[in-house]
């Protein structure tokens, strides 16, 4: 959906530079929306994500003794 906000932004800016300056403030609402939950949406999931096997396999290596 953002892309497509995006994409008309940029034709409508190229072909109708006047109705452009109109309409930019609208089709910017819908990818600043994205982005937003784009970004917490990562910072949740980034959260709960379960630590991958190998690398508490790798935390818990004990030295062998010299």
């Amino acid at each position: 959906m953002a892309t497509a906000s995006y994409l008309t932004d940029v034709v409508v800016a190229f072909l109708l530079p006047d109705l452009a300056a109109q309409i930019h403030l609208f089709l910017g609402i819908v990818p600043a929306t994205a982005e937003i939950w784009m970004v917490l949406y990562l910072l949740i999931v980034g959260v709960r994500s379960p630590r991958s096997a190998a690398r508490a396999q790798v935390a818990t290596v004990t030295p062998i003794a010299a």
